[in-house]
């Protein structure tokens, strides 16, 4: 009974006073470009579109769960004919639901991002994207202290709340940079940096002046081969926001099932284990092949809440993603140096 008054407590107090309960995210990060960076924008070397949907259940075994979904999709548009530039566009919608009062936020994001290859083995790629939020919340079904009446809590007395209202809206700014190096087709390094919430917006539900900090992130990959069969592709995201702080390192094998000359039609199953700093350690299991990835992971609580869900498990999440090219470049080979797994 404590956790449940606890958890409701928490959501009111951050519901009312405009902090945000949790900004979006995905454990599978890897798997949702258009949130970490909108310079990841159609940055698809092998692919003229792509569409993807992530889904998230957290903390589904105590009383405040939240649950996150997205649905994306982008393309590649003005690629030169040598193929050393291009300009990508996408559109995203997200969709987050937390605790007993409902909290919810929805996104609709629209991004933009230039791509150019400096050399055979060097890119870089600027990205900026607008999205329009609106957040909702159910005050009478959260529990405040006014509404204790020395026995129980009573949902007929007034919350104490003044000024509230159960709507917000407003809009939000997001840019971000990435470098990749390619030396041969064996191996590349991609480094990103990313900044949402530029503007700073206010999101509270009373009159506040509250806003969103700024959210900086940072993030690193690699992809190489192990034998003939086998690639490893380890990767690193960190972010931090309002004094807050989160990191995921990890790393995920692949294994060719189908081995063909040219690289290019492949079907691989994968393997991943990540570890989100002080929280959770995340397994991944997936398969990907004929323009098809679907990856799902657990996360196995490691904080101090894994005494409070069932078992220490806290999140289940799902990505499927497919991509693919237009009819008219169905036989070309890649457009520029990239890896050939």
């Amino acid at each position: 009974m404590k956790k449940v008054l606890y958890i409701s407590g928490i959501l009111a107090t951050m519901a009312t006073s405009g902090v945000t309960a949790q900004d979006l995210h995905f454990s599978q990060y890897f798997n949702a470009p258009w949130l970490m960076n909108p310079a990841n924008t159609a940055l698809m070397p092998d692919a003229d579109f792509r569409l993807g949907v992530n889904y998230r259940t957290q903390w589904g075994s105590i009383p405040a769960p939240y649950r996150t979904m997205d649905a994306a999709a982008d393309v590649t548009l003005f690629r030169n004919y040598e193929g050393t530039s291009s300009f990508g566009m996408g559109m995203a919608f997200f969709s987050d639901k937390a605790g007993d009062g409902n909290l919810g936020t929805n996104n609709i994001q629209l991004s933009a991002a230039y791509h150019l290859a400096l050399n055979d083995y060097n890119m870089l790629s600027f990205g900026v994207s607008g999205a329009y939020v609106t957040r909702s919340i159910d005050f009478s079904k959260l529990k405040f202290a006014s509404q204790w009446n020395e026995t129980m809590y009573d949902i007929t007395l007034p919350n104490g709340e003044p000024n509230q209202h159960n709507k917000t809206q407003y809009f939000d700014v997001h840019a971000g940079l990435n470098y990749a190096f390619i030396p041969s087709e064996m191996f590349y390094l991609r480094l990103g940096l990313g900044m949402r919430h530029l503007n700073a917006p206010v999101a509270s539900f009373i009159n506040s002046a509250a806003k969103i900090g700024v959210r900086p992130s940072f993030n690193a990959e690699a992809m190489g081969k192990l034998g003939n069969n086998w690639i490893i592709n380890p990767s690193l995201y960190v972010t931090g926001q309002s004094g807050a702080t989160e990191l995921i390192a990890g790393t995920m094998l692949a294994l060719n099932l189908t081995p063909s000359a040219n690289n290019e039609s492949n079907y691989q199953m994968l393997w991943g284990i990540y570890y989100r700093l002080n929280d959770a350690v995340i397994g991944a299991l997936g398969y990907q092949g004929a323009g098809f990835k679907i990856v799902a992971s657990y996360d196995f609580n490691a904080s101090s809440l894994a005494a409070a869900s069932t078992k220490g498990n806290s999140a289940f999440e799902v990505s499927l993603i497919y991509s693919g090219r237009y009819p008219k470049n169905a036989g070309r080979t890649q457009y520029f140096h990239c890896p050939r797994f």
